[in-house]
């Protein structure tokens, strides 16, 4: 994932003390919700470490610095129109939440809205959101009553869902005053104020830890940015900064900040927050390097810091990362779960790929297919190097994203899921027992509609074609009209020299995007023609060779193109007329 941060500028510092009134804060913490398994571990204490840290501050009023835990709707919407009033007069205004975050479209929304959830949001619809959650735009609408003020929304939430996703492996470096096109979804139809900062603890489509070692009880961005404040100082776009480099440097890219800043940078950079005393409780070592120290002594010093503090980063990480829970687009969530998931309800993921039942074990493990041969787009977001770029090179249209992802081996495939797995693990996407994987020899029998009519245990060497005369569109030969992407008239002259089918056309030379044609019984598409699939099995008791199935683009005869046809291929294997299909196994409950 290709991520951002502004430069931190270095402009004249005008504000070299704090007076009375001169920073306005309201600090959210929700993590107590209605359903407990949306309850969060550190977003109250996020929420009062910031609010501690803002009160010490030298020359603040305490009684300017308010807390709200486990607020209520009612109750955020009322210290909302309070703060509006309180900081008319400020020179910084600054709104903390911690918490649970939905992006999603309600009827009557022209657009994707970021909403703030409190603890008694009760959400059955995405048309809940508007009565039962708090729109950003009402916490910048806040902002605005602040005439000439710095003004700052500091978000340490989840940012997960299939949109913002898909979005956050397209990201790109940004100016500063501009608004990036993530930013511009999160905050809908709100308008960001002149001179405001919007900070998100996490990237587009990334989620935010809730800690990093067993000791901690707060998460990562908070701790850093309530550090930086502390012990440094200096303006807020330049303390932002600094905690999102120190939370992508000690959470090894696992969590990347996202930082905005609207309009005269000046408004932001010119007030200074003077650096506080110490918190009691705070282990994190002191930044500042002694005079004249050696590079050795600096080593050892950078060591000592790293282990004090972080030494157990690596075993909790992953921990930490399940632990808070991400909130996928909600429209999403309550019609796409993995276990519940129908053919007119398809689980979606965080690539944008969805997922229908085709069979269910003995067990009660359910095997979703995906709907669609795996896509360039999808194969795209897979960022494992070790995975090679073999693909890259032999694809036909480099700007044909929907299109099969071809020239991959089996390798490459099975690693693809391998990524995907982990990934949407990490995420809370799907569970820790489910898995990504290619469809075994039988699943993909029972995909194109015929698992019943062979023998399940036989090896694919010997079911190999042995079912005659039966194809994924049907029982008859050639293939009726619209049917698949198969060898036609378009393909022949392309690659001159090969069997076409005489009087076929699909209208594509080569592949096709996905869903070009009619689905079949169980909403698949593709199961013949465009690309060959990859299987999980061994074609034979040798072990030497995988199993290909379905023909493709460049295939006409019925050899190929039969519903039991099977291609033994080396695993290495790659070609422009080969690709693959991910299953979700989706453990008993």
């Amino acid at each position: 994932m290709k991520t951002w941060f502004l430069p931190v500028l270095a402009l004249g510092l005008s504000c070299l003390s704090v007076q009375a009134g001169d920073i306005v804060a309201l600090c959210i913490g929700n993590d107590e919700y209605v359903n407990p398994e949306d309850q969060l571990d550190t977003p109250g204490n996020d929420a009062q470490l910031m609010h501690d840290t803002l009160r010490r501050v030298p020359g603040v009023l305490p009684e300017d610095i308010v807390l709200l835990k486990n607020a209520q709707r009612n109750q955020m919407s009322l210290a909302l129109r309070q703060f509006r009033s309180r900081a008319a007069s400020a020179k910084l205004a600054l709104v903390f939440y911690s918490g649970h975050g939905v992006e999603d479209t309600p009827t009557g929304y022209d657009r994707a809205e970021t909403f703030l959830l409190p603890v008694d949001a009760h959400i059955t619809s995405v048309d809940d959101l508007p009565d039962s959650a708090i729109p950003l735009r009402d916490v910048l609408s806040a902002l605005e009553g602040t005439r000439g003020a710095a003004r700052a929304v500091i978000l340490d939430c989840c940012r997960s869902g299939a949109r913002a996703a898909t979005k956050a492996l397209a990201g790109s470096t940004k100016n500063l005053g501009g608004i990036d096109e993530d930013v511009k979804r999160a905050l809908g139809s709100a308008i960001l104020p002149d001179g405001t900062l919007i900070a998100f603890a996490a990237s587009p489509g990334r989620k935010a830890a809730a800690f990093l070692t067993e000791a901690d009880s707060n998460s990562p961005f908070t701790l850093f940015l309530t550090d930086q404040m502390r012990t440094q100082g200096g303006d807020l776009f330049s303390i932002v900064n600094a905690a999102s480099r120190t939370t992508k440097q000690r959470t090894e890219m696992r969590q990347v900040p996202h930082v905005e800043l609207r309009g005269d940078a000046s408004i932001i950079t010119d007030f200074v927050i003077p650096a506080s005393q110490p918190l009691a409780g705070l282990t994190t070592p002191p930044t500042t390097p002694p005079a004249n120290e050696t590079d050795q002594e600096r080593k050892a010093r950078e060591e000592a810091q790293r282990r004090i503090t972080f030494g157990k980063i690596h075993t909790v990480m992953n921990a930490a990362f399940a632990k808070k829970p991400t909130l996928p687009r909600l429209s999403d969530l309550l019609a796409t779960a993995p276990g519940s998931a129908s053919i007119e309800k398809p689980f979606l993921n965080t690539l944008g790929m969805k997922f229908v039942p085709v069979l269910t074990y003995q067990g009660g493990e359910k095997v979703l297919f995906s709907i669609w041969e795996t896509r360039r787009k999808d194969y795209a977001a897979y960022k494992n190097r070790d995975a090679g770029d073999t693909w890259k090179k032999l694809q036909l249209e480099d700007d044909e994203s929907l299109h099969p992802a071809s020239s991959v081996s089996w390798e490459e495939a099975a690693a693809f899921c391998a990524w995907l797995t982990q990934v949407e693990r990490q995420g809370g996407c799907i569970g820790l027992q489910d898995e990504y994987r290619l469809p075994t020899d039988l699943e993909w029998s029972y995909a194109v509609g015929i698992g019943d009519q062979e023998t399940a245990t036989a090896t694919p060497d010997v079911k190999d074609s042995l079912l005659d005369g039966v194809y994924p569109w049907g029982k008859s030969f050639p293939p009726p009209a619209n049917t698949g992407n198969y060898a036609d008239i378009k393909a022949k002259a392309k690659e001159s020299g090969y069997e076409y089918l005489e009087g076929y056309s699909d209208g594509f030379a080569t592949t096709s995007p996905a869903g070009s044609y009619p689905p079949n019984a169980l909403g698949l598409y593709d199961l013949g023609g465009n690309v060959w699939e990859w299987c999980q099995d061994w074609y034979n008791a040798e072990k030497n060779t995988r199993v290909l199935r379905g023909g493709s683009w460049y295939d006409a005869a019925p050899v190929y193109l039969r519903s039991a046809s099977r291609f033994p291929v080396d695993p290495t294997f790659s070609h422009d007329f080969n690709g693959f299909r991910c299953v979700l196994v989706v453990a008993k409950k």
